[in-house]
């Protein structure tokens, strides 16, 4: 069974058979040639019984009157037997009687010495063997029998027989060799047959094994294998085939969120207990100006400038009590460029290592978004003040704009107070403008529009005092005026397009 063990399964199957094939023919074989030994040696006894028998009954009256030669021509009728080569008759008292020699006997052997060794072998009575009241015994190549004589129930003499078995050892000699040729012609024909046969085995397996060789190196497990037969290799196939969906099923979902994670806005860290960068996705390559084996065995201190031993083993051993830790950091780029982040670390137990999670966002935009909404948030107070200081100048300025009105109705125009009370209307407007200006900054818009025309405008603001004003501050600058006299008309606040 070791030496099976070392073989290929095609080997085995051809060896199993066989070996199974050897053995049964063997056994049969034995069996076979035991039965013909058997047989051939009960044939022979029943024989050569049969034959002291006869010999004896025929010898009766020979021995009675004593008649020698008598008892000598009826052996001699032992001559058409070859096999028996020796047979002699005894008296009453054991001796030699009368004998038969054939020519077969070997030389130099006298009478007298067959006839002691059949007294010898006589003696050993455990060796004899009985049948239908003769006694034989195979001794050699021999077979001895000896068959009493009886007369009158009574004992006269008996007769000895030595037959040689040369002849029944070659029969079973042939039967042996022709068992052996048969055994060999059967144990080729065997080895042909499952030569052929393994293969419903074997080519099955092998293919099995092909495809196992190519998922492994490949790594493709999308490779399915077809059952042939509904059989336990059908079975183990499709159990194969169900192994290779789940591990595909798992891989696919592994490569997924690989992937995601790869590909995920925020960036992602993957860190040892000792700060060491075991995983890095693209986003904080690309953030950080680095490229994942520039990262990866690396120190989490080479993109934070405030780490060192002392603060990671701190916030190692936080992390480890609170499982989950969300803070604000600053990294800092191949370039040296720093940016804030904020981090969410999460402790992770796998397979008996510890790691920390680390996902970070750039928080450079949410800062500028979060400082413009305390500007606004500030301005937006102080256009609430503004709205309250522009309201209550708002009332105060109805009658300095009022009461010029009032009393330019009922002023004559040549009246010389004209002129100053259109200065102090006009003075009132523009300051309620102003006050429109800082209630519209205070809401938000322009609370007034009107049709109005630039041609008008610019007019208007040529008598003004402000630019006689300003012309007297820069006397040495020069204005021309050229206006289109067919200008279209806009929309708009007189007041404040005056102001520009």
């Amino acid at each position: 069974m070791q030496l099976l063990n070392n073989l290929s399964i095609k080997q085995k199957l051809i060896g199993i058979i066989m070996l199974t094939s050897i053995i049964s023919l063997s056994v049969a074989s034995v069996g076979f040639i035991s039965i013909n030994i058997i047989s051939s040696k009960r044939s022979i006894i029943r024989k050569i019984s049969t034959l002291a028998s006869t010999i004896g009954i025929n010898s009766k009256a020979a021995i009675i009157f004593k008649d020698q030669k008598s008892a000598a021509e009826t052996l001699s009728a032992l001559s058409s037997e070859p096999d028996i080569i020796y047979a002699c008759i005894s008296d009453i008292n054991g001796n030699l009687f009368a004998e038969y020699v054939s020519n077969n006997q070997g030389k130099g052997k006298t009478d007298s010495e067959q006839y002691l060794k059949f007294n010898k072998f006589l003696k050993l009575d455990s060796k004899w063997s009985n049948y239908m009241g003769a006694s034989y015994m195979f001794h050699k190549k021999h077979l001895y029998m000896f068959v009493s004589i009886i007369f009158e129930e009574e004992y006269q003499g008996g007769i000895y027989l030595c037959t040689n078995l040369e002849t029944l050892y070659s029969s079973i000699l042939w039967n042996i060799i022709f068992c052996t040729g048969i055994l060999s012609a059967c144990a080729v024909l065997a080895y042909f047959i499952s030569i052929k046969l393994q293969k419903t085995i074997s080519d099955p397996v092998l293919e099995l094994s092909q495809i196992m060789g190519r998922v492994s190196s490949d790594k493709d497990y999308s490779v399915r294998v077809e059952p042939r037969y509904p059989d336990e290799l059908g079975i183990l196939f499709e159990g194969f085939n169900n192994m290779l969906a789940q591990i595909q099923e798992r891989d696919n979902a592994l490569l997924f969120t690989h992937y995601a994670v790869d590909h995920m806005g925020d960036m992602a860290f993957w860190i040892d207990s000792e700060e060491l960068i075991i995983y890095v996705n693209n986003a904080a390559c690309i953030s950080l100006g680095y490229t994942s084996e520039e990262l990866v065995s690396k120190s989490a201190s080479i993109v934070n400038p405030n780490s060192n031993p002392d603060a990671w083993r701190a916030h190692w051993n936080d992390l480890t009590d609170k499982q989950a830790v969300t803070m604000e950091t600053i990294l800092i780029t191949k370039t040296g460029d720093t940016f804030p982040v904020e981090t969410n670390f999460n402790y992770v137990r796998f397979k008996g290592k510890e790691y920390c999670c680390a996902f970070l966002r750039d928080v450079t935009n949410r800062k500028r978004i979060e400082a413009q909404l305390q500007q606004a948030q500030k301005m937006e107070a102080i256009g609430t003040l503004v709205g309250g200081v522009a309201h209550d100048l708002n009332n105060i300025l109805g009658g300095l704009v009022g009461y010029p009105e009032l009393l330019l109705i009922d002023m004559p125009p040549e009246s010389p107070m004209v002129e100053p009370l259109v200065q102090i209307l006009k003075s009132g407007e523009k300051a309620a403008a102003i006050v429109q200006d800082l209630l519209t900054l205070a809401r938000r818009g322009v609370a007034v529009e009107e049709v109005v025309n630039l041609n008008d405008i610019i007019n208007e603001y040529l008598k003004a005092p402000e630019y006689e004003k300003m012309i007297q501050y820069h006397s040495d600058v020069q204005f021309k005026l050229t206006i289109e006299p067919d200008l279209l008309n806009i929309r708009g606040s007189f007041f404040h397009i005056t102001k520009v």
